[in-house]
């Protein structure tokens, strides 16, 4: 049915033309406007095939209606038939100049009206045609330069990459770009265990119930392209039994799949997909098809990149580091510790009389026993740490043998910490290896040399390792040894220290001394500080500033705590037998204890086996111990003040002195560093510092405790600046449990 437009003021006319054409209505359908302006607006709301305009119309003419059709695209193409009553061949002219398909003039004869009407759709039938073939023409050309564009790309990105995800990740982003489609993905054969794995995608990602999840819907299907090294186009997923994931296919309205299998000499070795919201063409099954080849040679060439790289780089036996990437790594860590002032140490191990095993069990054996080490080494050491196996020559300037193994430990903070890693790894030779069910015990030998002490490019450091090495091996089996002298012997000594602190517990070697606390404004003993003390031997005292900092790093520092609360705990009962109900103790809080998740259970549990409540018992903590782990230690503090502790902050203006923090930390006290207060005489800052202290925890409703006090005039400025509670030499020295029990009857300042 073709849709015929009369424009004509006349009606006569208008009804002769229908008389006229009735015997056509089974195919033309007749629409009448009497006006441009009507014509112009049934042309806009319908579809219209040709129009019969007269020329001579009140207001605006048939000429206006024909240039206004002709000036739009969306109407340019409907032929226009113009009509008039005047004998003028001008008229004609200009009509058919303006783009009239005809002009009649009237009266009309039928035949040729007819004929001019046919003739008219004709054309215009025509027109169509060649518009379509056009835009279909049109968009082949485009179709087809967006794949040649996406195959350009991809070859780039194939040839460019260094990274197989990297490379595949852009190759999926170059598929959704150019195929518009809603998202694309790459699986890839591991050669390990043969199993399909999605190594990237890009586009459309959605979680499923909130969870931070990869969706995975095809999985199935891609399977089966594998087995079948067939390509699969899909216009009908949601009735595919070979996908799955179809609530979440069916919530983004995704329709379309199509995917193609990576081949390389024909084995399979992945797939690449696309899932789509529109109709997927045969022509983008093509274009998938013809990237496909280039994404396998790209990916496979890669991967034989990589393994290359990892061999060049890796023992092959054990898959660590080998030499060349161990020295690299070295290379590296030397120029970044020598420009931030970091310390890292190196240590070579070697396996004694390792040739025993090889000759007697075979080199079978003899390899199983050096991946159980390897595996062994690299799980107690720490993630920054590196493990390789040395097994050639070409680096002249340490004997390397297939044996060996050497360690990277890096950010090392002293000696002690350096001597514990390689006890350590000692450590682990001491359960047999197991081979074809025989127990094999072998045992090995330590060189360690540090940056910078012991050498400061990698090939000195790793010659003084291999001389530490030579060392330890005259000492006998199972022994670590240190480059220089002076380290083997501080090393030596805090080992021993770490052994006699595990004795010094069981053997009641620890003493708790205890120093006054006064309160100025009453000139009364309200608490004390437990202080730590270690008498290895009958008045043979060793410093805490010794010992500490070793069970700090061994982890005896948390029993050792726990021992020094207990302790404390007895002495409060002993106070409050006494009547002596208001008096604190202070004891000090380490930073593994602050670090616990059960601190606040093993602290009620040592109080309810004294039957001590916690108002009796202050903790101090300092900035420094605070900011090692914040939330945790924040997260600590606020139990342990819900259980009715009170806390003070130990060494205030030293540290961080963070008011942000300070406001955060559930404190009681602010306790001032001694360092301000032996000034507080001599300094106007230090006096205006400890005035600035004082003030700002008092408004922020803190007390203020001031240590270190030794001076008469110390103890005055101090009352006088509002200073809360003072300790010092002035007021007693550290002292015993029984004299400190015995001051509570006599004035502090009596007190030596």
């Amino acid at each position: 049915m073709k849709d015929i437009l009369f424009v004509d003021d006349d009606l006569k006319c208008l009804a002769s033309l229908k008389r006229i054409l009735h015997k056509y209505a089974a195919n033309w359908k007749f629409h009448i406007a009497q006006s441009v302006d009507e014509g112009i607006h049934l042309i806009q709301n319908k579809k219209i095939d040709l129009v019969i305009c007269d020329i001579l119309m009140p207001e605006k003419d048939g000429f206006e209606m024909l240039k206004t059709l002709k000036g739009d695209k969306k109407t340019e193409s409907i032929p226009v038939v113009m009509l008039t009553g005047m004998l003028d061949s001008k008229l004609k002219l200009k009509a058919l100049s303006m783009g009239a398909a005809d002009l009649l003039n009237k009266p009309i004869e039928k035949a040729e009206l007819v004929t001019r009407i046919s003739n008219g759709l004709k054309m215009k039938e025509y027109h169509d045609q060649i518009l379509e073939q056009n835009l279909f023409l049109e968009k082949k050309i485009q179709e087809r330069t967006r794949h040649a564009m996406m195959a350009a790309e991809i070859g780039s990105i194939l040839v460019q990459g260094t990274d197989i995800n990297e490379m595949a990740a852009k190759c999926c982003g170059a598929i959704v770009h150019y195929l518009d489609t809603a998202f694309a993905r790459i699986w890839i054969m591991n050669d390990e265990n043969n199993q399909l794995e999605l190594i990237e995608n890009d586009g459309l990602f959605t979680p499923l119930d909130g969870k931070d999840c990869m969706v995975c819907p095809g999985y199935l299907k891609i399977e089966t392209i594998v087995k079948e090294k067939r390509a699969v186009l899909s216009n009908s997923i949601m009735e595919d039994l070979d996908i799955d994931d179809k609530t979440w296919l069916k919530k983004e309205r995704i329709t379309a799949f199509a995917g193609h299998p990576l081949i390389v000499g024909g084995r399979t070795m992945g797939v690449v997909a696309m899932f789509s919201r529109r109709r997927l063409e045969t022509t983008e099954l093509d274009a998938i098809a013809s990237i496909a080849d280039k994404i396998a040679l790209g990916i496979d060439r890669k991967k034989a990149e990589e393994k290359a790289c990892f061999l060049a780089y890796h023992d092959t036996l054990t898959g660590l580091p080998n030499r060349q990437f161990f020295f690299k790594a070295l290379k590296s860590e030397v120029e970044y510790a020598g420009r931030y002032g970091k310390k890292f140490a190196v240590a070579l191990i070697d396996l004694d009389d390792f040739n025993r095993v090889n000759e007697s069990l075979g080199h079978n054996a003899g390899d199983q026993c050096l991946q159980d080490i390897s595996d062994r080494l690299k799980n107690c050491l720490r993630s920054s740490d590196m493990l390789a196996r040395l097994t050639s020559k070409k680096v002249p300037m340490a004997r390397m043998g297939g044996d060996e193994f050497i360690i990277l430990l890096q950010n090392t903070n002293d000696i002690f910490e350096i001597g514990q890693a390689c006890q350590r790894l000692l450590n682990e030779f001491n359960h047999p290896v197991y081979v074809d069910q025989k127990e094999i015990f072998i045992s090995a030998s330590i060189g360690a040399a540090v940056f910078p002490e012991d050498g400061t490019d990698p090939g000195n450091l790793l010659k003084n390792t291999e001389t530490a090495l030579y060392d330890a091996k005259k000492k006998g089996p199972s022994v670590f040894s240190f480059y220089s002298e002076s380290m083997n012997q501080a090393s030596i000594e805090l080992f021993e220290m770490g052994n006699n602190l595990r004795k010094a517990i069981t053997d009641q070697q620890f003493q708790l001394y205890f120093q006054p606390k006064v309160r100025l404004l009453e000139k009364k003993i309200m608490g004390a500080e437990a202080l730590l003390r270690w008498e290895i031997e009958k008045g043979k005292f060793i410093s805490p500033s010794d010992f500490i900092p070793v069970a700090e790093k061994n982890g005896m520092i948390v029993s050792i705590g726990e021992w020094v609360l207990d302790t404390a705990c007895k002495t409060c009962r002993a106070l409050h037998r006494a009547g002596h109900t208001n008096v604190h103790i202070a004891v000090n809080v380490s930073a593994l204890q602050l670090d616990q998740n059960n601190l606040s259970d093993n602290v009620a549990s040592i109080l309810e086996q004294n039957k001590i409540s916690p108002e009796s018992i202050e903790f101090e903590i300092t900035e420094t111990l605070v900011m090692s782990n914040p939330e945790k230690a924040i997260e600590n503090l606020k139990q342990l003040k819900q259980m009715g502790f009170t806390i003070a902050l130990d060494d205030f203006g030293t540290g961080y002195s963070s008011l942000a923090y300070l406001q955060k930390l559930p404190i009681d006290y602010v306790k001032i560093d001694i360092s301000f207060i032996r000034q507080i005489l001599v300094s106007l800052n230090a006096a205006v510092m400890v005035k600035t202290i004082i003030d700002m925890a008092h408004n922020l409703g803190l007390q203020v405790i001031a240590e270190g006090v030794e001076e008469e005039k110390q103890a005055k400025l101090l009352e006088k600046m509002g200073c809360d509670i003072v300790q010092g030499f002035l007021f007693g020295h550290p002292m015993p449990e029984q004299y400190f029990l015995g001051l509570f009857d006599r004035n502090p300042k009596e007190i030596s």
